[in-house]
């Protein structure tokens, strides 16, 4: 148990019992680098919960290529993910296999769903790529 300091002394930096160094920051530019890996650590992943069967939503670029044809579409649709494709250590690369659901009164689209392989994530909602729904 480590003493504790009295008023106006200074609360001791605690000590690597390895090296013998001590753990606090030796510059600013080390404190700010700390922060900063602290403050991503604690960001909530978007991957989270990515799972096959989840339903995640597709922004349909403006010319979509499917069976039948070149369709122009514009706007989001939802979408099933098939497969999460994972690193190595099975964490999720936000890359998925989809099947896109459309509309049956869309009159561009002669099917009503479209298999989507390697779709990455972008929270940006870039054409060609998946996002989550908003919470409701």
């Amino acid at each position: 148990m480590t003493p504790q300091p009295t008023r106006g002394e200074r609360t001791p930096v605690p000590k690597d019992p390895v090296v013998g160094r001590n753990l606090a920051p030796a510059t600013d530019e080390e404190a700010h680098t700390l922060a900063k890996l602290a403050a991503e650590a604690t960001k909530p992943n978007p991957l989270a919960g990515l799972a096959i069967g989840r339903i995640v939503l597709y922004v349909c670029p403006d010319q979509y290529v499917g069976r039948g044809g070149v369709y122009n579409t514009v706007g989001i649709r939802p979408a099933i993910v098939t497969r999460v494709i994972t690193t190595t250590d099975e964490r999720p690369t936000g890359l998925v296999n989809l099947h896109v659901i459309f509309d049956i009164d869309d009159p561009s689209i002669h099917t009503m769903r479209e298999w989507r392989p390697s779709v990455d994530y972008d929270e940006a909602k870039r054409p060609g790529s998946w996002h989550w729904p908003p919470r409701v």
